[in-house]
């Protein structure tokens, strides 16, 4: 427990540790200026961390682990002595998310926004310490005044020396080496990542201060703190402290080099960038016609596909974590084509794999920057284009027409009936949790499974995804905002339980410059 000294000796040590510390810019100064950074984190960061940074937002209750609470000062990814975050390791985060978690990337907004939001967090974990040091003295002799308290606050939070990481050898690795690495991986990581570092899946995690943790898979590559030679140099070195990874001490510089050395020959070479989500810009081509009654014969060839990263809202190993995409246009509808990865056909609930259904959902607005994640808002509302492998009233209807036969004419259950599935539900969506569905059919969907991925074709009316055909028209120069939403029904995937993508641009492409 930490015991306050006295106000003065508490004044002096903050002016001591502050004065020898990482460089760190006070939480009160803001490089967007305070208004415009408040409103940023309203928008982007409170529904899941909450306004005051308690990581209480309406969100929270929906994603594994849980966000996380600033006025706990466990930060998972920082490069320190003493386990408080630098500025740069607050800015790392906030530019590539945390890969394998719902924090996602924000390198798509501007520097100065991004350094507002860096000490506007900064900010929230002082305010948020400081409460809790008073609170927690309030009925003790050693109380302490709420100027004291955020003093404290702000010397546990200031960031020690940054941990120099060794020099990186390069290509100059022999087996020697790597056999050191492997060693040294044996006595002091195997415990947690197992030996053949595929660590542990998330149901046989363990609790700990701040929830449950499990070792990650390094094989998968999917790094929080990213792959680079200094990112894995500070996660050794110092831990991370929001995820029961301790910080180790060698005194054999060597065997450290030797160590890093062994675990990144494990890293797939995209290590760096899985996982991480970029904003892509999404050409819907123009083309002569599109038949919503007739979704095979939809030429998507002059479509430029883009890759979407997804974020799963609960992380386990089975979560579908990217996708292909595609769009056409005809000046009245738009189709749209998702491809992604999943061995298991979850289609049927006499015939699938878990009773679950496999799903996918397309959302669009026409903001220019609506909050991160979607649902929209009272006052912003976005457009839903939604399917699902099976759906309960298509059961339902499957057997009110079973009802209907003679058992004679039933000699193996229907299976065929149980596979709805090719069409899809418009919804609006106006908040967390507030959906208006406007009924099935308004979407065609063209679903199909082979060689273990799903292939799904939307079409509708570009007005059902609340498009202004006013205002966003071919040739414009407008554009509106995509994401996407993937269930795996294998991993019981449902309601809130998905993973998402960030917001993507969508233009409507003229037709000659739909490759660009």
């Amino acid at each position: 427990m930490i015991r306050p000294a006295p106000s003065c000796a508490v004044l002096a040590t903050f002016f001591a540790i502050a004065g020898c510390a990482t460089s760190v810019t006070h939480p009160d100064a803001d490089a967007a200026g305070p208004s415009r950074t408040a409103a940023l984190f309203a928008r982007h960061c409170a529904v899941c961390h909450a306004e005051d940074g308690s990581g209480d937002g309406p969100a929270a209750p929906w994603l594994f682990p849980r966000p996380r609470d600033f006025g706990a000062g466990r930060f998972r990814v920082v490069s320190t002595s003493n386990g408080a975050p630098t500025d740069a390791d607050l800015l790392r985060v906030l530019e590539r998310g945390l890969p394998g978690h719902a924090m996602p990337a924000f390198s798509w907004l501007p520097a100065e926004d991004l350094l507002g939001l860096v000490h506007h967090v900064r900010g929230l974990a002082v305010a948020r310490m400081a409460l809790q040091l008073e609170q927690r003295y309030a009925s003790t002799t050693a109380r302490i005044s709420s100027t004291e308290a955020r003093a404290l606050a702000w010397t546990i939070l200031s960031p020690g020396e940054v941990m120099p990481a060794p020099p990186d050898p390069g290509t100059a690795i022999d087996a020697e080496l790597l056999e050191r690495g492997r060693e040294s991986f044996v006595a002091r990581c195997a415990a947690c990542h197992g030996l053949d570092a595929r660590g542990q899946r998330p149901d046989r995690a363990w609790a700990g201060v701040d929830g449950v943790h499990w070792a990650r898979d390094l094989r998968m590559g999917m790094l929080e703190g990213g792959a680079r030679w200094e990112d894995l140099a500070h996660r050794v070195l110092a831990g991370m402290p929001g995820a029961a990874m301790p910080p180790s001490i060698f005194e054999d510089r060597t065997e450290l080099i030797a160590l890093l050395a062994y675990v990144r020959s494990l890293l797939p070479v995209d290590a760096d960038r899985r996982g991480v989500p970029v904003r892509r810009s999404l050409v819907a081509a123009r083309v002569d016609a599109i038949d919503a009654q007739d979704l095979a014969s939809i030429d998507f060839e002059p479509a430029r596909g883009v890759d979407v990263v997804l974020m799963p809202l609960a992380v386990r190993d089975t979560c579908i974590d990217r996708a292909e995409v595609q769009a056409v246009h005809d000046g009245r509808s738009l189709a749209v084509r998702v491809r992604y990865v999943d061995p298991t056909r979850d289609d049927s609930l006499l015939g699938g794999n878990s009773g679950f259904a496999d799903q996918c959902a397309l959302e669009f607005s026409q903001e220019s920057l609506p909050p991160l994640f979607g649902m929209g808002s009272h006052d912003a509302e976005v457009g839903l284009w939604h399917w699902a492998a099976f759906r309960s009233r298509d059961l339902l209807g499957a057997l009110d027409l079973i009802g209907t036969l003679p058992p004679e004419a039933l000699p193996n259950p229907p299976a065929g009936l149980l596979r709805p599935s090719r069409a899809g539900d418009v919804a609006e969506g106006s908040g967390l949790g507030v959906l208006r569905t406007a009924g099935p059919g308004e979407v065609a969907v063209r679903p199909r499974h082979s060689a273990g991925a799903w292939e799904l074709t939307f079409v509708a009316k570009l007005a059902s995804a609340g498009f202004d055909p006013q205002t966003l028209v071919p040739g414009s120069g407008r554009s509106a905002q995509w994401n996407l939403a993937i269930w795996n029904g294998s991993a019981e995937d449902v309601g809130a339980r998905k993973a998402i993508s960030i917001w993507h641009e969508l233009v409507l492409g003229d037709g000659r410059t739909d490759r660009r």
